[in-house]
């Protein structure tokens, strides 16, 4: 008959491993939403046309960096009841299991925090000014994306519908039609980012080793 602590040693790897399988779920969607902002053609290609009349470039523009924060949040709070059982094995056996800092566990939980970034590009340099009915895509001032309030309420000052903007791709705009709200948006999307990275690595630390110290913060 196994011993208490083998027994719940295999519970932590258990445990461990579908904290894993849920990160490469999550990194699987963050591919499909890289790919349907650089090429939504594919997608339709695939087959997956229900899909691709949900998730446009637009929608993932406009939405993708807050789904992909809200799932490392969701995968942080899944965490915690590990956390405290990793806490218990460091007491018993006197240090963590896994100890060693595994860089392809780090890279996985990243993924979300690379997507953001990747979508963050896509919305400073592909989308238009223009109307799609005009040749070329007139891409708006990058620095007047993190400092033009006047974008935030271009017909007035207590107007604020953002600006309506049309989604490029090299230099031919999109039917699609989409309100960005910058400067706010721009830094919304900078401070996801920053934040998904940061519970990234807390993530990393308390998961792929480190002292019972990191387990309890």
């Amino acid at each position: 008959m196994p011993s208490t602590n083998s027994l719940s040693l295999r519970e932590y790897r258990k445990d461990e491993a579908g904290v894993i399988n849920r990160a490469t779920l999550v990194s699987v969607f963050c591919v499909l939403l890289g790919t349907i902002v650089r090429a939504p053609d594919a997608i339709t290609t695939l087959g997956i046309a229900s899909l691709s009349r949900s998730l446009t470039p637009g929608n993932v523009i406009t939405l993708g960096p807050i789904m992909l924060a809200g799932l490392m949040l969701w995968q942080h709070a899944l965490l915690r009841g590990l956390w405290k059982a990793r806490e218990e094995m460091v007491q018993a056996r006197g240090r963590p299991p896994g100890e060693g800092r595994r860089l392809g566990l780090l890279a996985l939980f990243l993924m979300p925090a690379i997507a953001i970034l990747f979508i963050f590009r896509q919305y400073l340099r592909e989308i238009s000014l223009r109307e799609p009915a005009q040749a070329g895509c007139l891409q708006p001032d990058i620095l007047g994306m993190f400092f033009d309030w006047g974008m935030l309420h271009p017909r007035g000052f207590l107007d604020y519908k953002g600006t309506l903007v049309h989604y490029c791709f090299g230099s031919e705009a999109q039917k699609e039609n989409i309100y960005i709200y910058a400067p706010i948006q721009t830094w919304l999307w900078v401070g996801l980012a920053g934040f998904s990275a940061w519970l990234a690595y807390k993530m990393w630390r308390q998961l792929g080793g480190g002292t019972s110290a990191h387990l309890a913060t």
